[in-house]
């Protein structure tokens, strides 16, 4: 019996424009004899793997309750099952591929003894003009190392390794070719290789981007006058960071009890791709999902200054 195994050279997470890099492994695995045979001494045996390819793979999946979807697409949503003589970007998969490499062939004819194994390297450059993932209510974009292969006699076998794509091109930070005046570097320190130059600009730009503090200050009212100052020190974070304001109620002329945040995510669809059930029935203008919430309250009827911090998870 072969068996495959892949591993992803880095991380299951990658930046668009960043080379993949997968280990994968045929193994040749004896079964174990029935207790009929167990006297039986178990001769050595040989199995052929035919072919084995490997290409990346991004399913756009979209939920039909929420957007309207044309017939050409809805007929993507089906299933599709394995070829058993061929192989392709849509088998197996519930959903739109929007985007799939050109298959690479990792081995052919592949005879490989009992508890015998063989590693090949997998390798392709993403392109930078890729969405990111995305798990959306309306629309999701998935990512997947797809692997398949076939033994002389049986069927195409499927081995799909999901991973994450993030985007950083889009960001708003200029692609700085200058950027000695920009990075402090210290000059008594000699400037060294990087391990992974390819991770150069991504960091780099993620780096400016969130460090950057510019405090913005909103005032909260109502119809009695003012209740909070909310002060944010930056408004660009990264994933697992904390996210740090403060609420100041000194100068409030409306008591406040307690307190509630949450930190939210928003997806807006288009007016004309939006579904509606009836001819009067209404579609929030955005879908909104709330991943941690920090909620305090307190007897005093006005605090001088009240902090609070909400965590990011790590939820892209």
């Amino acid at each position: 019996m072969i068996e495959v195994s892949a591993h992803l050279i880095g991380g299951p997470v990658y930046f668009a424009g960043d080379r993949i890099s997968c280990r994968v492994t045929f193994s040749n695995v004896r079964q174990t004899a029935g207790s009929a045979q167990s006297s039986i001494a178990t001769k050595k045996s040989e199995d052929v793997l035919g072919w084995a390819s490997a290409q990346v793979v991004c399913v756009c999946t979209i939920n039909p309750q929420k957007v309207l979807v044309v017939d050409s697409i809805s007929n993507c949503n089906t299933s599709m099952t394995v070829n058993s003589t061929s192989l392709s970007p849509k088998a197996g998969e519930r959903g739109l591929v929007i985007f799939s490499t050109k298959p690479k062939i990792l081995v052919c004819d592949l005879t490989l003894p009992d508890d015998s194994n063989t590693d090949y390297l997998y390798q392709e450059t993403l392109p930078s003009n890729l969405p990111p993932s995305f798990r959306g209510q309306a629309i999701k974009y998935s990512y997947k190392l797809k692997i398949g292969l076939q033994r002389v006699g049986a069927p195409v076998k499927l081995l799909n390794v999901p991973f994450r794509l993030m985007t950083w091109q889009l960001c708003g930070l200029p692609n700085c070719q200058d950027e000695q005046g920009i990075v402090v570097s210290n000059p008594f320190l000699k400037t060294s290789q990087c391990v992974n130059p390819e991770f150069d600009d991504p960091l780099e730009t993620i780096q400016l981007l969130t460090s950057r503090r510019s405090p913005s200050v909103y005032k909260v009212t109502n119809g009695n006058g003012k209740v909070v100052n909310l002060c944010l020190f930056k408004s660009g974070y990264r994933l697992g960071e904390d996210i740090v304001g403060t609420l100041d109620f000194s100068a409030s002329n409306v008591s406040c009890i307690q307190y509630s945040v949450s930190l939210q995510s928003q997806e807006v669809v288009p007016e004309e791709k939006r579904r509606r059930i009836g001819p009067h029935s209404k579609f929030a203008d955005e879908i909104v999902t709330s991943y941690s919430k920090h909620h305090e309250f307190w007897i005093s009827s006005n605090p001088s200054i009240a902090s609070c911090t909400v965590t990011r998870y790590t939820v892209f």
